[in-house]
């Protein structure tokens, strides 16, 4: 899996910089923008449901304002699939919060 994001501020694109938690789930930072290469961007999860359904499961959330883009690869059969960022932010934004 790998990490695109892209900034229209900016105006450019950096890669994310995976961080493994465990074999099922990880995050990507983003130390292009942050300076920060531990500082937590977008998590990660994969769940092996080949038992039920045939497949696996992706659940991704973007903790970030940038546009992201994820790419997934097959390892077995090759096949690629990317996944656009779906919202500005997950849950709510509170800027203002004391």
């Amino acid at each position: 899996i790998t990490l695109a994001a892209h900034s229209s501020r900016h105006g450019r694109t950096d890669s994310g910089h995976a961080v493994s938690q465990t074999d099922r789930y990880g995050y990507f930072s983003l130390p292009g923008f942050t300076g920060d290469a531990a500082f937590p961007e977008v998590y990660v999860k994969m769940i092996d449901n080949t038992h039920a359904s045939g497949t696996f499961w992706l659940f991704q959330t973007g903790l970030t304002s940038l546009d992201y883009t994820l790419t997934v690869t097959d390892t077995v059969t090759g096949a690629v699939t990317s996944y656009e960022s779906a919202a500005q932010f997950c849950g709510d934004v509170h800027t203002l919060a004391p």
